[in-house]
């Protein structure tokens, strides 16, 4: 199985240079690789919008198939354009996005949350990160079980 991400930089990989900054997704392949691959498309600065022109989002849907996972963590960068407000392009771009993943039989789902509302993006200390990669890995092994996205 395959979990694939999309994102901006609280879910991407940063350049080494950047250490110790790194988004969510740099650490979720240590909590899941007995049972699946992470390939992370996340980019820092990226939107809804600039992922689907500079070909993320094809790439990573040509990577998708048929059971596999793709977790979508969007909305800072989006919010800075007016046209990608909320409840228009942003929500309109979220529904293509979750139309086209479920054309390849794949689930499709936003990132989950920490307790106390605090997203996986946010967790910026190493507890909290290791406490989100087990909140993940308990939410995936979630979804697995019960074979729908959560």
């Amino acid at each position: 199985m395959k979990i694939l991400l999309a994102g901006d930089s609280t879910v991407a990989n940063c350049p080494t240079h950047e250490y110790p900054m790194n988004g969510w997704g740099a650490h979720l392949a240590a909590e899941v690789y007995s049972w699946a691959a992470v390939y992370n498309y996340a980019k820092g600065g990226a939107s809804t919008e600039s992922f689907r022109e500079e070909g993320l989002w094809a790439a990573l849907l040509a990577e998708a198939g048929k059971g596999d996972l793709v977790l979508i963590q969007f909305g800072h960068n989006d919010q800075k354009r007016p046209h990608l407000a909320a409840r228009t392009g942003y929500a309109a771009n979220l529904r293509t996005m979750l139309a086209e993943v479920r054309s390849l039989d794949a689930s499709l789902s936003s990132a989950p949350r920490l307790s106390g509302g605090t997203s996986l993006a946010e967790a910026e200390t190493s507890s909290t990160l290791k406490r989100a990669s087990r909140t993940t890995r308990k939410w995936c092994g979630s979804w697995l079980r019960n074979s729908r996205c959560p």
